[in-house]
């Protein structure tokens, strides 16, 4: 497979900022953030994983942190490095869990990845980057979304929001490595433009943010989000993956429990297959 190298941020882009409306947090989302204060974190999200024909290779951890029970990912393998994914540590005790995590696993943060630019996801950005010293990566066409959050923090109750810095950019088919593992770019558009989803083939899962959740799907109603653009990028990029990679794929999503492609084929009430 070829590796594609990442190409570097142009930070002087212009940025569009735009208002948004204060989120509303899902009564089934919220209501599971509670649970996990009181349910062991296994029984939500479980190790399980599809068949397929090769052997686990790397580890996904979950933390779920902040108002929005946003789910922060840090991937790992046996060569000891790591990459963190959708940073939304805000709080010291979020932070504390973080680096004990890759204190107790004796793990080397090697680089943030960002499915995309909303506010719950980039809470920790600044945080991790200078904790860590890590570069980021968005995809482009999240520039925007991103760049907003620093101007609509303090309607969500973050006055003291810190903007962290997006060091380079992310494309559809990028091949990005870590230790002994590959993550393949997916640009799935329509909860905001630049969304994309990290596929990991070896081990037959996907970090896949806001766009696909179990029994449900994404947002559509933000700024440069698109109810037809969501389902067209559900529809002809993730559900095809079974049939391309000849198994199912597990999907750990950006809020809430886990769930496979497959499932989600056959029971999403919003888009089947």
């Amino acid at each position: 497979m070829k590796i594609y190298s990442v190409p570097r941020w142009n930070s002087s882009k212009n940025a569009n900022f735009f208002n948004m409306k204060p989120l509303h947090i899902d009564s089934f989302i919220y209501g599971l953030y509670r649970l996990s204060a009181v349910v062991p974190e296994k029984w939500l999200f479980s190790q399980y994983r599809p068949e397929r024909p090769n052997a686990i290779m790397c580890h996904v951890h979950h933390f779920t942190f902040n108002a929005f029970a946003e789910n922060t990912y840090i991937l790992h393998d046996n060569s000891h490095e790591a990459i963190i994914i959708d940073p939304g540590c805000q709080d010291p005790w979020e932070q504390d869990r973080v680096s004990k995590y890759l204190q107790d696993n004796a793990l080397v943060p090697k680089y943030i990845l960002l499915t995309h630019g909303h506010i719950d996801h980039v809470l920790g950005l600044a945080w991790c980057k200078s904790k860590f010293s890590l570069k980021a990566a968005i995809h482009p066409e999240d520039d925007a979304t991103f760049r907003a959050v620093s101007v609509i923090a303090p309607n969500y109750g973050y006055p003291k929001y810190e903007a962290g810095t997006i060091d380079d950019s992310l494309a559809e088919g990028q091949v990005f490595k870590f230790g002994n593992t590959e993550l393949e770019v997916i640009h799935v558009p329509g909860h905001s433009p630049g969304h994309v989803a990290f596929l990991c083939k070896a081990d037959s899962f996907i970090i896949g943010g806001d766009v696909l959740f179990r029994g449900s799907i994404g947002r559509w109603d933000f700024p440069g989000g698109s109810k037809e653009v969501l389902i067209n990028s559900i529809r002809k990029k993730l559900y095809t993956l079974p049939e391309k990679l000849g198994h199912d794929v597990k999907v750990y999503p950006g809020h809430g429990p886990e769930t496979t492609i497959k499932f989600e084929m056959a029971n999403n009430p919003y888009v089947k297959a």
